[in-house]
């Protein structure tokens, strides 16, 4: 596995709630080759959010 994967993955253990989410088809720019990742991550934590709120 790619060491700085192994290093993000670390930072997983820094909140019971975090993601790890891997664009495969996307240099450093995420949200320019991959928006669609993007906005996906903002609507699931959006949701999220919103979801938790009305609990």
């Amino acid at each position: 596995m790619n060491h700085s994967i192994l290093l993000q993955k670390d930072l997983l253990t820094l909140s019971s709630k975090s993601e790890q989410i891997i664009a495969k088809n996307s240099g450093h720019h995420i949200h320019i080759d991959e928006p669609e990742v993007v906005v996906a991550a903002i609507k699931k934590l959006v949701n999220q959010i919103t979801d938790a709120n009305k609990k």
